[in-house]
């Protein structure tokens, strides 16, 4: 779907993503943690559902990882983020109810915040 940057009342900095399948909202719903991008708030219009999350103000792994205008991520940031990614996955697989496979892991679906810590996005394809 389409996403955009948006900023509430309160002057929190959020993302708002359009055009969300039902499954991906029930899915963000039901889970929490650490490692799993923060749903702020939704609409769920039966023209279009939107979702609202936190923004992660250093983006996508992806562009980090492959933008050579922005400085390399250090070994240390690299290692923290597999791990925060792999216990992402464990929770997923072991600890949701009912347990949630994601199909779409990759560096697109990794944002970044601003303390470099990482968090699972992109459920779109999950099931």
């Amino acid at each position: 779907g389409n996403v955009f940057r948006g900023t509430l009342q309160d002057g929190c900095v959020v993302v708002i993503k359009k055009k969300v399948s039902e499954l991906e909202l029930d899915i963000l719903l039901r889970i929490r943690s650490a490692n799993i991008v923060d749903l702020v708030g939704f609409s769920s219009d039966a023209e279009q559902k939107c979702l609202v999350f936190d923004y992660m103000h250093l983006g996508r792994l992806s562009r980090r990882l492959f933008d050579d205008t922005l400085p390399p991520i250090s070994w240390g940031n690299r290692l923290r983020i597999a791990c925060q990614i792999s216990r992402a996955v464990e929770y997923l697989h072991t600890y949701a109810e009912p347990h949630v496979v994601h199909l779409n892991i990759s560096a697109e679906n990794v944002l970044l915040d601003g303390s470099w810590n990482a968090k699972l996005s992109g459920f779109g394809r999950a099931q």
